[in-house]
């Protein structure tokens, strides 16, 4: 049987589910993303009551660990799975983050590890590994997400491709900001062009639905379509805003590229920085 890499991007409904409960006061008001910096032993960072609390909570009570069950329901476990928890660059994004992996690292019996920007460190998974990792500059506050936020996407990416190109990959998209999932979307496109087969499979969940998941579509670029998204990933260096003005590029036009009159195209943050970092690393 393939092993697997989860993806799973965490939100705040947690957090939500767990307000005015003794658990919330090991995190509250803390930046859990710093002290992970500082000590990268997450477990420390909670109080044994705490932990215990955790290991009692219900696995429906947020869409993520509801998501995770009812894959399960049907697919076989394996121990080789690995697991990635993709929180946001916040306060609350990082205690929501932080509590919703050490749930599944704990059920695993395995440490929880922890990547602080997928694109600048050359992390890799390892089988049975449990991450939580911080996505920089994704906070849906801002007026305008930076280009760092992408390319830490493409990172999330190339850390899949280069660490366990033989799994299978499986995108849980049942938790997160809802507005963040075309961008995981695309994030599962360019693996799967990468990875060159169909292994790569997304799934929602949505926690007042029928208890069934819903499959999301998740193309792959083939021939010369995969051709130009190679050149222009390569071009773009995971930021670079020059791009050919050749008429080939139409075929990407939207997602990847946008058509400028004076230029020709420029290239589409929420896309091809996010190819281009995962192509070119």
């Amino acid at each position: 049987m393939t092993s697997r890499v989860h993806v799973i991007p965490v939100g705040l409904s947690l957090l939500k589910k767990l307000e005015g409960k003794d658990i919330l006061g090991s995190v509250y008001e803390r930046n859990l993303w710093q002290a992970l910096r500082d000590n990268n032993d997450a477990e420390s960072l909670l109080p044994a009551e705490a932990l215990t609390e955790l290991d009692g909570l219900p696995h429906d009570l947020c869409p993520e660990w509801q998501g995770i069950d009812v894959y399960f329901q049907r697919h076989v476990n394996d121990d080789q799975d690995s697991w990635v928890f993709v929180g946001s660059d916040t306060e609350k994004g990082s205690q929501a983050a932080l509590l919703t992996a050490m749930r599944q690292a704990r059920l695993k019996n395995v440490p929880l590890q922890y990547i602080d920007d997928p694109a600048e460190s050359n992390p890799r998974l390892t089988a049975g590994a449990c991450v939580v990792a911080r996505i920089p500059g994704l906070d849906l506050s801002s007026p305008e997400l930076p280009r760092q936020t992408f390319t830490a996407l493409g990172g999330l990416g190339r850390l899949i491709v280069q660490s366990r190109p033989e799994t299978a990959v499986v995108f849980h998209l049942s938790g997160g900001y809802k507005a963040m999932l075309p961008y995981f979307l695309t994030v599962a496109q360019a693996v799967k062009t990468k990875l060159g087969r169909e292994v790569v499979d997304a799934y929602c969940f949505h926690e007042t639905g029928t208890g069934s998941l819903v499959e999301l579509p998740v193309p792959r670029f083939t021939g010369k379509l995969a051709e130009l998204l190679g050149t222009l990933a390569r071009v773009s260096d995971g930021g670079t805003v020059d791009v050919p003005s050749g008429n080939e590029f139409k075929y990407l036009e939207g997602l990847y590229v946008e058509s400028k009159p004076l230029i020709g195209y420029e290239l589409n943050p929420s896309g091809v920085v996010i190819a281009g970092s995962l192509w070119t690393g």
